[in-house]
């Protein structure tokens, strides 16, 4: 298999019949339209030139064989592809210059253009320019320097597949100098056309696949041959047609500014406007009457004054804070008044999370067979008027949201509604979504309390929504407390770590979805080779990516119940790579287990780990940074060991049991005041109901009745 730079040269440029034996041996030895030059003339010409060492250690397989590297270069390196130097790169240097010669250091010497060749390192700024119109491009300007993945050895299954969904006569009418080139329209290209923003057939558009999926321009894959080969079974890839891609390339320059300043203040600009149905059937189907017979035979018995709507109990950071939520106000309400309702799946994967006495019940089992889900709100709604619901505690519930979409105005004035809220989520090209974009949108003013469990999302919701920045009607932050080891246990987990040897062992453990970023993982073990990269999780919403099984130096743990086992090995540093997150908890159980963290700063990442308490790299692409802060926390034992007695310190008082309680109290008041929920607390005096007219909605009990 020929590289893919040589393939094109001998393909487009080099077609000859009747090649003879002596005419082949010509252009090993450099050139082809001079069969008197001999291989040791090329040979001399290139030994000024010519880095041996570098040779050798870019491809030990010439190494391994024993060959002279200049011998080698001269008869087979070059049409492979490979480099006779660092500063040299002959696939680069055939595309600007379409040399004469089959050897292009020879061709550069001989021509005077040595040094005229792009350096890879800058390919990549390609994609970073503006999107330029492809169909007027002057065919007689310079070919763009290819990105990395140019390189990459290609196969003919690669060309007949690619010829298979190109339009050859679209191709050529719209691009006529790639008939020039001679050969067909997939070799074109694979070749040249898609370096230069050219568009296979009407349905695609090359520059738009590239830049709406930066992984596959920073990674310098061919677009079409990517998205006939992975792209169209990944349902977060975006494509657009030619046609739609001129639309998108309209919003380019200052209105492109305009739009992007508008999302960032209101990120539903970016999303298409969805009116609120309501539906209240007198007559239900039989499937949802039996539903409801079964919510009033399963909880008629007693009322439940709060309720709290998860899910599903699954491996989840969020989860696992609706346990500690659900713990703490049970010790505050009584657990005999505490509901916890399933609603989106059965899964309880971690009973243990939650506390054993209050109850918990699977409701997306009672609904699995009513197939309206337009009625699934409405019997949510009875079962919170049946079990006498006088607060709600919303945990990612997507029903709970749905039905508080289409309930919420009957719902608020009966009962005092809480949303608790982690972080936004993203689409691939980067724009914000989920609970606290679309559906706050559209339910702000039924829920009474927002609860944060990072200022970041805190500032966000409130910046968007003109809440003010303290009061009844702030946005209120819950730092989630951490299950630490007491101060003498820490110490023996710090005296470990500075009398043993580095591990040259990272510990990287999470959900194997696109939020956590395992592509990343992947990209800075590549970096490191003498490293160890040990991954704990499996995938939950998102297909589980299969690179990270090819490389070497990474080792696919499985799954984990218990945090404690899996840090019984040595490992030098945790490493958390996500797009977007909350608090996580993982990075508490890593710091209690004395694990200096490197992390993205996103979420409330960076308040846990600021003022030198861990490494938080700010370009979460940057996956040099990555490898600079690994490298410094397993060459510098003590340093790590100091950084992360500064997190242990800071968790245990800012991360604390107490603070989390009375921040829910601080809920539960702020709820009591609204709808003199249960268990009422003394009614606030005068100056404290003065500022009622602030909260999130100012509607009372008296106001709305």
């Amino acid at each position: 298999m020929k590289s893919l730079a040589s393939w094109i040269q001998r393909r487009l440029h080099d077609r000859r019949a009747d090649i003879t034996e002596d005419t082949d041996i010509a252009e090993d030895a450099g050139l082809a339209e001079d069969a008197d030059i001999t291989e040791d003339t090329v040979k001399r010409a290139l030994e000024p030139y010519f880095d041996r060492d570098y040779y050798l250690s870019a491809y030990p397989d010439v190494q391994l064989s024993g060959q002279d590297p200049l011998t080698h270069y001269v008869k087979w390196g070059d049409r492979e592809g490979r480099r006779p130097s660092a500063t040299f790169d002959p696939a680069q240097y055939r595309l600007r210059h379409s040399p004469t010669r089959a050897n292009a250091l020879y061709d550069a010497i001989v021509e005077g253009k040595l040094g005229q060749e792009t350096s890879r390192e800058t390919m990549a700024a390609e994609y970073d320019a503006p999107p330029r119109k492809s169909a007027g491009r002057d065919p007689s300007g310079p070919v763009p320097a290819p990105p990395n993945g140019f390189f990459r050895l290609i196969s003919k299954k690669d060309v007949t597949l690619i010829a298979s969904r190109m339009n050859e006569s679209w191709y050529f009418a719209r691009y006529p100098d790639a008939v020039e080139f001679g050969g067909s329209a997939a070799a074109h290209y694979l070749g040249v056309g898609w370096l230069l923003g050219y568009d296979p057939t009407p349905s695609f558009s090359t520059q738009y696949y590239l830049r709406a999926n930066r992984d596959v321009a920073r990674d310098g894959l061919n677009p079409f041959l990517h998205y006939l080969m992975a792209g169209h079974k990944e349902a977060w890839r975006k494509t657009a047609t030619v046609d739609e891609a001129e639309v998108h390339n309209a919003f380019e320059g200052p209105l492109a500014e305009d739009l992007a300043e508008a999302i960032a203040l209101d990120p539903m600009v970016a999303l298409p406007l969805e009116r609120r149905k309501v539906t209240s059937p007198f007559d239900l189907p039989r499937p949802a009457r039996d539903a409801l017979q079964i919510l009033r035979r399963d909880l008629s018995a007693q009322e439940y004054p709060h309720v709290i709507l998860i899910p599903q109990v699954r491996m989840s950071g969020a989860a696992r804070v609706a346990g500690i939520y659900a713990a703490t106000l049970a010790d505050q309400v009584g657990a005999e008044n505490l509901l916890i309702v399933r609603t989106d799946g059965e899964a309880f994967e971690h009973p243990e999370w939650f506390p054993a006495d209050v109850r918990s019940y699977d409701l997306s089992t009672v609904l699995a067979p009513v197939r309206e889900k337009q009625l699934h709100p409405q019997l949510l709604v009875d079962l919170l008027r049946g079990v006498g619901a006088r607060s709600i505690h919303l945990f990612n519930s997507r029903l709970g949201w749905d039905t508080l979409q289409v309930y919420g105005r009957q719902l608020s004035q009966e009962t005092a509604v809480t949303a608790y809220l982690f972080t936004w989520e993203e689409t691939a090209d980067g724009r914000k979504i989920g609970y606290p974009i679309q559906w706050l949108h559209d339910t702000i003013d039924y829920c009474h309390v927002i609860v944060c469990d990072s200022d970041v999302l805190a500032d966000h919701i409130r910046q968007r929504f003109g809440l003010p920045a303290s009061g009844f009607g702030a946005p209120v932050v819950a730092l989630t407390p951490a299950d630490l080891p007491d101060p003498a246990s820490f110490q023996i987990y710090q005296q470990h770590r500075l009398s043993r040897a580095p591990s040259n062992r990272v510990l990287w453990a999470g959900r194997l979805d696109r939020q956590k970023r395992p592509d990343l993982l992947a990209a800075i073990a590549r970096t490191m080779p003498d490293t160890q990269f040990e991954v704990y999780g499996r995938a939950v919403l998102d297909k589980a990516p299969e690179g990270l099984k090819k490389l070497p130096n990474i080792a696919m743990m499985g799954e984990y119940d218990d945090f404690a086992t899996v840090v019984e090995r040595d490992y030098d540093a945790f490493l958390y790579t996500a797009q977007w997150d909350g608090t996580p908890t993982i990075l508490l159980d890593a710091i209690g287990h004395g694990l200096p963290v490197v992390a993205s700063a996103v979420g409330g990442i960076a308040k846990l780990l600021e003022d030198g308490r861990g490494q938080v790299i700010s370009d979460i692409e940057n996956i040099e940074a990555y490898r600079t802060a690994l490298t410094e926390i397993i060459e510098n034992p003590s340093v790590a060991a100091e950084c992360v007695g500064l997190a242990y310190d800071h968790a245990r008082t800012a991360y604390a049991p107490a603070p989390y309680a009375e921040t829910v109290r601080e809920v539960l008041d702020r709820m009591e005041y609204v709808s003199a929920i249960a268990d009422p607390q003394p009614q606030p005096s005068a100056p404290e109901a003065a500022e009622a007219p602030a909260a999130i909605t100012s509607k009372t009990v008296s106001e709305t009745v």
